[in-house]
């Protein structure tokens, strides 16, 4: 009911809006000022419009404006008209339009010769061709900008200029000559235009940018100086938001007091205007400081009041990303089942917010084509009033002349009626002239209407082709919806699969270790080998059917890239006449953190792929270190291969191709492989390629990895942990509570084998009977169990113990 009634004022609201705007440019046209003042005022409510995303109504205004525009000859009023056609296309991502009436705006204004207006239009071009990644171009236009408004120049004008040139440096990555031209851009706007607002806001951007770069003193002046503007603006949301990045700056430098009391500060800014959305990211924050300073109940409560109003309202971006955190840090203080719904929270969120995306940028090509259909239409239409007012004016003049004529040949009458006849002959010529003349007109009105008709079919052929794209982009929805099903399946069910399969491992290796018989010990081997070859095979397809299906997570743990290259030498070892070498960058540190299972997988998988291929030849791999950018350090790995039967082109089509599932289909057993690799390589930010140096393949991965802070990891491992001892556990009393019997038995005989006194319990009911019976040294739980699962047990048990 309440979002009924919000959809009804919402839309009372625009029909209030649409009227005041109409009751606005009906008040212009009607009021005593001269053309060109009306022409002013029509162009900018029109400017006005466009800017509070009012485009339709917009349209009409600037429609009138150009039409009133012409009709007074006012070419500034043309300039300004086609201005704000381009801003119209360019709000509607129509950039070729756009471009092409900022470029009929620049050339009025260049014959105008007014500087301003011309920077204004340079800014224009140069924005465009930014939003085209054309930065060559966009920088000339900027540039030549500046340089019209460097002598007695319009200081706002000036202002935009240096802010588009620090977004185009930001773009180029040039960060210090980008900072110069918003530093400039921010003073203007502050000191000699006073526009606060758009001052404060490049402050706080400049503030993003420059806590990216790790310069924590410049972060905290600029969100200092924004925080300053928004309090002269009175802003609430901005002055909570400015808070916010000051509290994160603080946080980042361990001033553990400061970052506290500017949150506090932020949720009361956003408490005062009920921004729902900043009080739950300042409630996320205040959990993470809350975890920092141990105070773990608190911490526990922020985060629940996070998630709870996250829930509660419209997904945006950045949602997902915090409720992600919030999962995390409950899972690091063992509060498992918050920490499964704050999963579930986000990955609803990550969908909400993918569906949103994805019917934005549907609305946005939609948007794209009306824009440039409605101008087809507009130009159509102006090139029509235009030929009618030239016919018009032509009409008008040739009245005037006969009035002339006719008045010109009453005075010769009056004056010589002997040249009457001479006169009338003369008038006979002209009036024969004018038949004629208004057959050329009739012949040109036959014309026209042909050509009408001409584009009508042309309009129907365009409805059809739009009919057709909307089709096509409905069934590529459905078909990718389709596939991403059959994806979420087959992850699903292979999960399913591999668990009786272990069973089945299991089993076998403790039929071996029952002494059987000769002819049984065959069979045994016979039925591991295939169960592990079907075990490989669906863990192959697990992987890839968990990343079609986005259910893959990474791990980030601490490793030594030496024990990684161990395995390695290890696995790929082969009998064959195959030289392997592996080689260690020695400026890699001796501890990374990342994925080292994942890692171990993708290199595993590309070199097994290449030794399989070759009977004889080289694999060579470097593994080197590429760059350091704060504490994380991206390495490449180059591995070169020699006499493989694996062609370039196969590989070239797995590692160097757009990941389309064309690419994947009809695949070998081996190339399956390979493509699991790329997968979980881009998984983790990174990127991997093939290239081809004379008759060597060379694959070339970029993977990122967290340097790992010794001291603290050793700060961490004080206080002494017992190495681990294969008699540490002989004659403890061990629990399994397991209600799968196959499982059961092979856990128990296992435990039993390692000289521990194991009893067994069937689901949480039972083995919550059986501590209370006697004590255990150590309880092997399951989850998912009937009657008690394992959380609720697990709660029970702990309460008993209290």
């Amino acid at each position: 009911m309440q979002k009924v009634i919000s959809t009804i004022l919402c839309s009372f609201s625009l029909v209030i809006s649409l009227f005041a705007q109409t009751d606005k440019m009906s008040s212009i046209l009607s009021s005593n000022q001269n053309n060109e003042d009306k022409i002013k005022g029509l162009n900018r409510l029109a400017a006005e419009l466009i800017e509070t995303k009012q485009l339709n109504e917009a349209d009409g205004v600037v429609q009138k404006a150009l039409e009133l525009a012409n009709k007074s000859t006012s070419e500034a009023g043309k300039a300004d008209a086609f201005d704000n056609y381009g801003l119209l296309a360019q709000a509607r991502f129509d950039y070729t339009n756009a471009m092409n009436y900022f470029i009929q705006s620049l050339k009025i204004k260049d014959g105008l010769g007014n500087n301003n207006s011309i920077a204004v239009a340079k800014n224009h071009i140069g924005k465009i061709f930014f939003f085209q990644k054309n930065e060559e171009n966009a920088l000339t236009n900027f540039q030549s900008a500046l340089a019209l408004l460097q002598n007695k120049g319009d200081k706002a004008i000036l202002a935009e200029t240096h802010r588009n040139l620090g977004d185009l440096y930001l773009a180029k990555k040039t960060y210090g000559t980008a900072k110069e031209h918003f530093d400039t851009a921010l003073s203007i706007y502050a000191e000699e235009v006073h526009d606060l607002q758009k001052a404060a806001s490049i402050a706080s951007y400049l503030g993003k940018v420059v806590t990216d770069l790790g310069d924590n003193d410049g972060a905290m002046t600029y969100f200092n100086a924004s925080l300053n503007f928004h309090r002269n603006l009175n802003d609430v949301t901005g002055i909570g938001n400015d808070y916010l990045n000051l509290s994160k700056v603080y946080n980042t430098i361990n001033d553990n007091e400061l970052a506290v009391e500017n949150v506090n500060n932020a949720l009361a800014a956003f408490q005062q205007n009920n921004n729902q959305s900043g009080i739950a990211e300042a409630y996320y924050i205040s959990g993470k400081l809350s975890l920092v300073q141990n105070n773990r109940g608190q911490a526990e409560s922020f985060f629940d009041k996070s998630a709870e109003i996250l829930r509660g309202i419209t997904v945006q971006p950045g949602t997902p990303e915090i409720l992600k955190s919030i999962a995390e840090a409950f899972s690091e203080m063992s509060n498992f089942p918050k920490a499964y719904s704050a999963s579930q929270a986000y990955a609803d969120s990550k969908d909400q917010l993918f569906n949103k995306q994805k019917a934005e940028s549907l609305l946005e090509l939609t948007t794209k084509y009306e824009s440039e259909f409605a101008v087809k239409e507009k130009n159509r239409e102006l090139a029509t009033m235009l030929e009618q007012r030239s016919t018009e004016q032509m009409i008008r003049w040739l009245l005037i002349g006969l009035v002339a004529f006719a008045l010109l040949a009453m005075y010769f009458v009056y004056k010589n009626y002997r040249q009457k006849k001479a006169d009338n002959e003369k008038l006979t010529a002209m009036n024969e002239t004018i038949q004629s003349q208004n057959g050329e007109i009739a012949r040109k009105n036959i014309e026209m209407n042909l050509a009408n008709l001409e584009l009508q079919e042309k309009n129907g052929r365009l409805d059809h082709l739009n009919e057709q794209l909307v089709h096509e982009i409905s069934a590529r929805e459905n078909s990718q919806k389709t596939l991403f099903s059959k994806d979420h399946y087959l992850a699903s069910v292979t999960t399913r699969m591999r668990n009786p399969l272990n069973e089945i491992v299991g089993l076998a290796q403790m039929l071996m270790g029952s002494r059987p018989r000769r002819d049984q010990k065959d069979s045994i081997q016979n039925l591991q080998f295939a169960a592990n070859n079907l075990l490989v095979l669906i863990n192959d397809v697990l992987d890839f059917s968990e990343i079609e299906a986005s259910k893959i997570s990474l791990e980030s743990i601490d490793f030594q890239p030496e024990d990684i290259i161990a395995e390695l030498r290890k696995e790929i070892k082969t009998d064959k006449n195959i030289r392997v070498e592996f080689n260690l960058d020695k400026r890699i540190p001796e501890n990374l953190n990342g994925d080292a299972v994942r890692l171990n997988q993708v290199l595993t998988y590309i070199l097994k792929n290449q030794r399989d291929a070759m009977q004889e030849g080289y694999i060579e791999t470097n593994i080197l270190r590429s760059e350091l950018i704060d504490n994380e350090l991206t390495i490449k790995i180059d591995i070169h291969s020699k006499g493989s039967s694996i062609t370039f082109e196969q590989m070239d089509n797995i590692f160097n191709k757009p990941a389309n599932r064309e690419n994947f289909d009809n695949l070998e057993e081996n190339e399956v492989e390979l493509v699991i690799a790329r997968r979980l390589v881009e998984l983790q930010n990174g990127s991997v390629s093939v290239t081809k140096v004379k008759e060597e393949i060379v694959t070339t991965l970029f993977l990122p990895f967290k340097e790992v802070d010794l001291n603290k990891t050793e700060a961490n491992t004080e206080g002494g942990i017992p190495a681990y001892n294969d008699n540490y556990l002989d004659g403890k009393r061990i629990l399994v509570v397991e209600d799968n019997k196959v499982n059961q038995m092979l856990v128990v005989n296992m435990l039993k084998k390692k000289g521990m006194i194991v009893s067994a319990a069937n689901d949480g009911l039972e083995g919550l009977e059986a501590v209370q019976m006697k004590d255990f040294d150590l309880i092997l739980m399951d989850i998912q169990m009937p009657r008690m699962d394992g959380y609720r047990a697990v709660a029970e048990i702990r309460r008993l113990k209290e």
